[in-house]
C-alpha cells in the first residue's frame, strides 16, 4: 500500500494537522486515522491535538479568541515547558530532567524524577524528544546472585553444595564437578 505521505493531498493534510482531529481528517481525506498517525510518525511530523470537548462545540473560525489561543501553542518546541505544563499532571517532576530526555534511557530518567517510565515516554512525545538509542544501563550481576542447593551423585554417594548464580540455568551451567546432578534447589537471596 503506498504510504499517504506521497499523496498529493499531504501538504493540505499538514496545513489542517492542529485545526482538525484525527478522526476528521480521516473523514476528509478519506483514509484512516492510522494511516495518518502512522505518517505523521514515520515523517517526525508533531501535532497539537483539537481541544477537548464535544466536535460540534468547538470553536471554528479566525476570528474567535479560542482558535487563537490554540493556535499560539502550536509550536510546542518553542515554548518553554512551564509555559505548557498541565495542570495535574507529572510535568513539574520531568523539567528538571529534560536534558537528560534522549540522553539517558527512559528508567533512568524516571528513577530520578519519581516517576513512571511511561510518564517519561508520554512527556517524550508530546515534546518530540526522541529515544535514547545509546546502550542500555547493563545488569550487576551482584544484584541478581541467588544462592542454589545442588545435590550431585558420584560414585554412588550422594553430595551437597552451595552456587550461587542469577538464574536456574546460569546455576547449572557452573557446576563443575563430576557425576550426575540430581536437583538444583533455590535457596534465597544474596544481601
Amino acid at each position: 500500500m503506498r504510504r499517504i505521505e506521497t499523496y498529493g493531498f499531504w501538504h493540505e493534510l499538514l496545513s489542517l494537522k492542529d485545526d482538525l482531529s484525527l478522526r476528521e481528517l480521516a473523514e476528509k481525506f478519506s483514509v484512516t486515522p492510522g494511516a495518518i498517525s502512522a505518517a505523521f510518525k514515520r515523517t517526525g511530523t508533531a501535532r497539537m491535538p483539537a481541544p477537548p470537548g464535544p466536535r460540534h462545540l468547538r470553536p471554528r473560525g479566525p476570528l474567535d479568541v479560542e482558535v487563537d489561543e490554540y493556535a499560539s501553542q502550536r509550536n510546542l518546541l518553542a515554548r518553554s515547558p512551564r509555559e505548557l505544563m498541565r495542570p495535574g499532571s507529572k510535568d513539574h517532576l520531568l523539567t528538571s530532567w529534560r536534558e537528560e530526555l534522549g540522553r539517558v534511557p527512559d528508567a533512568e530518567v524516571a528513577e530520578r524524577a519519581g516517576v513512571s517510565v511511561r510518564t517519561v515516554a508520554a512527556y517524550r512525545a508530546r515534546y518530540a524528544i526522541s529515544a535514547f538509542s545509546g546502550p542500555r544501563r547493563g545488569r550487576r550481576e551482584e544484584e541478581d546472585q541467588h544462592a542454589w542447593r545442588v545435590v550431585i551423585r558420584h560414585d554412588g554417594i550422594d553430595r551437597d553444595g552451595v552456587v550461587l548464580a542469577a538464574t536456574l540455568s546460569a546455576a547449572a551451567a557452573r557446576i563443575d564437578s563430576p557425576g550426575r546432578v540430581l536437583s538444583i534447589t533455590w535457596l534465597g537471596e544474596l544481601f
